[in-house]
Formats: structure tokens, sequence, C-alpha cells
């Protein structure tokens, strides 16, 4: 079938909401009427649990809540659970000289089973805008910083172990270029349950090619109630999929739309999800992930750095076996995981081919949108680019992400159908291009 008449099958399907196609392609206006009171419809209801931490009671209500929105649009829906490890700590105990200094966060690799460090440490503000980062200072050396999400600038620099304190504390050590210390970490090893939801849409035939449409529904510890990110991501997905429902018997494909568990804690959904589906991902033509769209800033698209470090292996995880299937950052104990150089070089993979530029640059210019172009963000995208599928993704992250206030009131409506918008176009445009080849 030719893209003009797909496109004008579209005019049909979306007559209800007031919708006209031109021949050109999807424009602004063309998802349904209602599609961000719908999308803000399902932030309402999963940010009101308060929180959706991997792990938690609220995990399996989320879990359903979502199962229920795919079945009453008759998608077909199945839920894969999973399970995983993590260790938290029951004592952390940091002492510099005869001080005992309480200790906010750290940032180590626990299942290598070392627990007790002592020596030199170097005093970093990560709060000071005049600081320059250099490997020389940092490779190999013990941290102490002042600022928790510091941790994510430091890695690349491959320090041995960052220690996160309170300002004052860290005040009163700043004075001294280095210093002596004890670090002494007990704890356990614990196993989570979560899972992952995938409604189903389009040519269902095994040998079909697939499109994923992707977003987590976690959030971020305890104190989050997650709107934008990401339940705002969620939302959008659900709605895509009632979108993309109206045209069932002519999709060329296969569409699943697939909501994550376990994002926030080093995209351990995402990698089950690959381990238990390799087979369906040999036919996957392109991974878009929606995470973080409720903001009032740039709009994120993905589509730069090009094809890099991917599997030879279509669908194969690179990832080491000792990484596979344990959290990269604990669940209720403030640690986050200092990856060795063979992980940090596949999380670093890009698979951004030139059609998917095209398509991406294609679809955004239909819609008249300004983006800013960026290569893969740290989302469950990175764990299908580096074995080896295009992925792409749409970002307006909101500045209340990861704190209390990422609440429905923060949420900017006109975001959403902005996402919305950029992903219909993409995956359709996607498809598009299957007719053409």
């Amino acid at each position: 079938m030719k893209r003009s008449k797909i496109l004008g099958l579209l005019v049909v399907l979306l007559s209800y909401s007031g919708a006209a196609f031109p021949k050109q392609g999807l424009k602004a206006e063309k998802l349904p009427k209602y599609f961000s009171t719908r999308v803000f419809s399902h932030i309402t209801h999963l940010s009101g649990m308060s929180h959706r931490q991997v792990g938690s009671m609220n995990d399996k209500p989320a879990v359903q809540y979502i199962k229920d929105k795919f079945e009453n649009m008759n998608i077909d829906v199945e839920i894969q659970p999973f399970e995983f490890e993590s260790f938290e700590y029951t004592d952390v105990r940091f002492k510099v000289e005869d001080k005992q200094i309480p200790v906010e966060g750290l940032g180590f690799d626990p299942y290598k089973n070392k627990r007790k460090y002592e020596g030199t440490a170097f005093p970093i503000d990560l709060n000071s805008s005049e600081i320059h980062l250099t490997r020389e200072q940092i490779e190999g050396k013990v941290i102490v910083t002042n600022n928790w999400n510091g941790h994510f600038r430091l890695l690349p620099y491959k320090p041995e172990l960052i220690i996160t304190i309170d300002s004052d504390e860290f005040e009163t050590l700043k004075p001294n270029k280095k210093i002596r210390f004890i670090l002494n970490v007990e704890g356990e090893y614990k196993k989570y349950r979560s899972a992952n939801i995938i409604g189903k849409v389009g040519n269902k035939k095994s040998s079909s090619r697939e499109i994923l449409i992707t977003a987590h529904y976690d959030t971020y510890r305890k104190n989050n109630p997650g709107a934008s990110d990401n339940a705002s991501g969620v939302g959008v997905v659900l709605e895509l999929a009632r979108f993309f429902k109206q045209m069932e018997n002519e999709l060329n494909s296969t569409l699943k739309f697939v909501c994550f568990g376990g994002e926030e804690i080093g995209i351990v959904g995402s990698r089950n999800y690959l381990h238990n589906n390799a087979d369906s991902l040999k036919r996957c033509e392109l991974l878009f992930n929606i995470d973080d769209v409720g903001g009032n800033g740039f709009v994120i698209v993905e589509k730069t750095g090009g094809v890099r470090g991917i599997s030879e292996i279509k669908g194969e995880s690179q990832i080491p076996e000792n990484f596979k299937t344990c959290s990269w950052e604990g669940v209720n104990s403030k640690w986050r995981m200092l990856a060795d150089e063979s992980l940090m070089g596949i999380l670093a993979a890009s698979n951004h081919p030139p059609w998917l530029v095209d398509v991406v640059k294609k679809s955004v210019e239909e819609l008249g949108y300004e983006v800013k172009p960026t290569g893969t963000q740290g989302s469950d995208q990175l764990t299908f680019a580096q074995a080896g599928i295009v992925t792409s993704g749409v970002g307006i992250i909101s500045e209340h992400s990861h704190t209390p206030r990422d609440i429905p009131e923060n949420i900017n409506k006109k975001s959403l159908k902005t996402a919305g918008e950029i992903a219909a176009l993409v995956v359709l445009n996607t498809l598009n291009r299957f007719k053409e080849n």
C-alpha cells in the first residue's frame, strides 16, 4: 500500500477528532483532539500513588493500571514478571581522624564484596561553579564530595570510590587537600520483583517486523510522585497505543507498547526484556523511547552519534554476566554503581543509522518543531542500542524531576502532545519506509 493510501486511511479513522490528513503527512493537530487530556488523566492517577518505586507496594498497582488500560482499548496485553538482586546496606561508618561523619551516598561496586576502605581521600566541591575536573585528580582515587548527583560527573574519570556527605560537613573538610579516612559498609543482597507490561497492536504474525514504543513506569525513590518522570511517558505510550489501534488492520508490522519497571535503578526492566525476548528483537526495526516529557524546556530527540559499539548479533546483550541481573543503584540504600571500563564502553554505544536520521529529520520538519538533536540518552534505549537495535527517543525534561515537586500541577500539557506527535510521526514514517523498501 502506498504512503498516500495509509494516510488516507488515517483521515477516516481519526475523523471523530475533526482531523484531516494532508498528503504531505501527519500534521501537528492530527492526534486525537483529547490526546493531552487523556495523557494527563494517566499522569494524575499514577502520580496519585505517591510513588512507584520498583520493589515497593505501589509497583503492582501501577502494573495493574497499565494492564487494565490496554485491555479497555481491546489491545492484547502480556505481563512479563522479572526478579533482580540489589545490595542493601544496614550500616555505613565513615571516620575521618577521630570524627564520625554521616554518609549521604556512596559510589562503589557492592558486588565485589569489598566492605572496608581506608587510606587517603580527596575532597572535591561539586557545588562550585569554578571546579575543573581532570583525570589526574580523580582516576583511581577516593573522592569525598558534597553533591549526590555529581556522581555522574565523576564517573567518566574512573574514581575508586565516591563518598557523598552533607554540605556543612564537607565545608569542614574542604580546606584539606587530602584526608585520612576509614569507611566500613555492612549489608546484604536482597531479591526484588517487578514486571514489564506489553501491549500489542498490528500484524501479530510471528514473522512480522516490530517497532517498540517504550517508557518506564517506576519513580526515583519514595519522595517522588513521578508525574513527568515518567508517568508522562507512560501516558503518551498508552494514548499512542489507542491511536494506532484504530488503524490496526492496515499496519504492516507489529507495534509493541512496552512499559518497563526498574529503569531508575539501572535499566533493570529493559535488561530483562532484552534477555527474555531475544528472538523477536531480531525483527525489531526501531525502538522509540519516551521519558520525562512533561517539562517546559527544549525538546530533545535522539539521532546523533552514528553507529558505534553495537553487538555483532542483533538482540544480543554485551553487558557482562556479573552486571546483567543486578541493580546498578540501591533500591532502599543510597548508592550508585561505579562501573568498570568495559561496561562504560558498552553504555556509550549508539545505533542511529542514516535512515533513522532522515526519518527523524523529516518527521520534525513536517511537524514544524524546533528540537535539540542528541545522542543516546541515559534511559532504557541504552539497553537496546548496545544490542544492535536501532533506537531513538524524545524528552522534554521537567526541572522538578526526581523531586517531591514532580506533580501533575507542574506538567506542561502542550509538551505531552508534542512528544506524542513526534513519536507517532517517526513511527508512521518508519512504517512507510518499509512499504517503500
